[in-house]
């Protein structure tokens, strides 16, 4: 996401949405129902997405006007440039500009932006206040934070999916899946807090471990034989992994949701089941299942599109499924603040641990141990357990409407409406744009370029088997220290 800077005043901040699929759905479901921002223009490259995301969130059953449908961001931002020079290209007398953008592309598309959502979901923020305003635990020790990515969802993203491969920069699952997660440690380790001070508190080693230990040709079954789509595999019964099983019987057949992830597979299959019923869309459905490739397709065309229906034993997938971070911190005290003793700078360690084999699906649990007591956690409760009086302390979040559940905890709806009353508060000049993005955000740009400078030392530590000196990682990357 970024502000773009214009002198427009609204009481109601516009913005654009550039990539309409399930992020930009996300945001766009958000800014509707939960802010009071109004979505006012799609750059999408996909036809059917950016006419099904205009008609939820912009335009409605009417025609979209010229101002607000754009077949891509570059297309959009020559209009945007060429309206700044000559306002009198918009036809509509009230026609309003957009102050603000949401970024919601592939990764390889956009360099970074503050999309770290576990700092903005009710559970985090009711954590990270018992362990550095309230202190409940005295000063962090160690954590542990296990995401369990799920086996399905995995198979689904990971290994069929857009975010099968390793990038040319050498990282893959870690950055594409979990940098949530290690600006989540981050967060509660580094950034300045009441129980730190105002100087943040950097890591000093990083090393990992991590494989891609079961979708490989190997874990084959062998009645499978040389299939490599689940339509026609001699083994699809017996195999969790069955494509016909999870996106048919479970999705379709049995959830009957036209959501995430059969909208990943069929885009329009809502408007198939509208159209022509359940039947009309299994029909689609196991025709998309159906699709498959081989030698005699060039490896570039291959990569460029998910394979829902290829065995996940012979996809051309790279990332790891399982991966272990360790992040070290050393003492640094700090001269003339409430941590002068090293109280709050001590040496900490924090452990994160992603991996794919589980029933849970991103339902983050973790601990935390303290000089004076210890917190367990999972996405739904928080334990406080305190060595002075042996006693524990259950804080229990309330729930949430289950689409704002979904959206990472109510992470995505929160990081919307801090990003929409910060674009607000600049637009009424009520704030500059530094001070509105402290203010409601709560971070910036540094801190998310040194989440992610962390997920590549981390991938480097993997790959070389190494430890990452952190200070050394920055002199030699640039990553801000």
């Amino acid at each position: 996401m970024g502000s773009i800077s214009q002198p427009a005043i609204t009481a109601k901040p516009r913005f654009v949405v550039i990539g309409g699929g399930s992020r930009g759905a996300a945001y766009g479901r958000a800014v509707q129902a939960s802010t009071n921002g109004q979505i006012a223009v799609i750059a999408e490259i996909n036809p059917f997405v950016r006419e099904e995301f205009g008609q939820k969130y912009i335009w409605g059953e009417r025609k979209p006007a010229d101002h607000e449908s754009f077949p891509s961001w570059e297309a959009w931002l020559e209009w945007e440039q060429a309206r700044r020079k000559n306002p009198s290209i918009v036809a509509d007398p009230n026609y309003v500009p957009v102050t603000g953008a949401f970024i919601c592309t592939l990764d390889e598309s956009h360099i970074a932006s503050i999309g770290h959502v576990l700092r903005y979901s009710p559970h985090n923020i009711v954590l990270r206040a018992l362990l550095l305003e309230q202190q409940s635990i005295g000063e962090i020790v160690s954590i542990e934070h296990t995401e369990p990515i799920g086996w399905w969802h995995f198979s689904h993203s990971y290994v069929r999916g857009n975010w099968r491969h390793v990038k040319p920069d050498g990282v893959g699952s870690l950055l594409t899946k979990s940098c949530h997660d290690i600006d989540f440690l981050m967060w509660l380790l580094t950034s300045p807090s009441s129980l730190t001070g105002e100087k943040p508190h950097l890591p000093s080693t990083i090393t990992s471990t991590g494989h891609l230990t079961q979708f490989r040709k190997s874990r084959k079954p062998r009645r499978a034989g040389n299939a490599t789509n689940c339509l026609s595999c001699p083994a699809a019964d017996e195999c969790s992994y069955a494509a016909q099983k999870l996106y048919r019987d479970h999705w379709l057949r049995k959830e009957r949701d036209t959501g995430w992830p059969l909208k990943i597979v069929v885009p329009e299959i809502e408007d198939i089941v509208a159209k022509s019923g359940w039947d009309g869309a299994e029909t689609k459905l196991m025709s998309r299942l159906g699709e498959d490739y081989d030698t005699t397709m060039p490896s570039s065309e291959v990569e460029e599109r998910g394979w829902y229906g290829r065995c996940v034993y012979e996809s051309d997938n790279s990332v790891v499924d399982d991966q272990t971070v360790v992040i070290g911190w050393e003492e640094d005290p700090v001269t003339g603040t409430p941590s002068e003793n090293g109280y709050g700078r001590g040496p900490k360690t924090a452990v994160f641990h992603m991996t794919a084999p589980t029933e849970a699906q991103c339902d983050r649990r973790g601990r935390i141990y303290g000089s004076q007591g210890e917190i367990s956690y999972d996405s739904k409760s928080i334990s406080v357990y305190t060595f002075a009086d042996r006693k524990t302390i259950t804080h229990v979040i309330p729930k949430q409407a289950p689409e704002v559940e979904k959206a990472h905890g109510g992470g995505d709806w929160g990081l919307a409406g801090a990003f929409v009353r910060a674009v607000e508060e600049v637009d009424n000049g009520t704030l500059e744009v530094g001070e509105a993005q402290w203010r409601y955000v709560g971070c910036g740009l540094q801190e998310i370029i040194r989440s992610h400078g962390v997920v590549f030392a981390a991938e480097e530590a993997r790959n070389k088997r190494a430890v990452v000196d952190w200070k050394d990682f920055c002199s030699r990357t640039g990553c801000p220290v």
